[in-house]
């Protein structure tokens, strides 16, 4: 009994969890919300690129740090993977001179170390990966556009097209009209020929598959 209550419970759960994914119905609804979830998506090879060159960044500066810091402060830099943990904390410039400050006293040059690694980290990346993403939905703003004007002469060549078939000098139209009449002429006889006047003034007969229209109404 346990057991199926709480099947029932992970059901009901599975199902709100569902229902809350119709939230994102929204993106297909307002157009600038498709074309930043558009250009996000085309950031993705770009920012995987930059993420790799912030990874060996950060492994280079960790290194270093772990090699010339980790007796003055084993706090922060004891290991590599510590190193690379404190330059993270140095990258959101959060406290960062106090964490200078830790090494500074006993090795002067250590100023160059973390000014440059906050040069390169926290203004050139950032606004790098900033650049890549505007760029991206700049980019998908541009195929949107081209969409929606592909769609709109589309469109307006369906439109061109109806009106040229149904205009009053149109042929197809002309051949409708025409063929329509044809079939609504009554056949003369039961035996299907049409009368008409002979120049004498009588009438003759002549077989209904003998009378052919021109061309030109073909």
């Amino acid at each position: 009994m346990a057991a199926s209550s709480s099947g029932t419970a992970a059901n009901a759960t599975l199902l709100r969890v569902v229902r809350l994914l119709r939230v994102f119905r929204i993106v297909s609804v307002l157009p600038e919300m498709r074309v930043l979830v558009q250009g996000l998506l085309r950031s993705f090879a770009p920012l995987a690129s930059m993420a790799v060159l912030t990874l060996l960044l950060f492994y280079v500066y960790g290194m270093i740090g772990w090699l010339a810091f980790s007796d003055q402060d084993p706090e922060h830099w004891d290991t590599i993977t510590q190193s690379m943990l404190t330059l993270f904390s140095v990258l959101t410039l959060e406290e960062w001179v106090a964490i200078q400050d830790t090494v500074i006293d006993e090795d002067p040059w250590a100023w160059a170390y973390f000014v440059s690694f906050v040069l390169l980290s926290a203004f050139v990346l950032l606004n790098m990966v900033i650049a890549i993403v505007i760029n991206s939905v700049e980019d998908a703003r541009e195929v949107v556009k081209r969409e929606e004007r592909r769609r709109e002469l589309a469109e307006l060549a369906r439109e061109r097209s109806y009106e040229a078939r149904c205009s009053p000098g149109s042929m197809t139209c002309v051949r409708r009209s025409r063929g329509s009449r044809r079939r609504s002429r009554p056949s003369a006889g039961p035996e299907g020929s049409a009368q008409s006047d002979s120049p004498g003034g009588g009438t003759m007969s002549r077989p209904l598959a003998s009378r052919r229209l021109p061309a030109s109404v073909y």
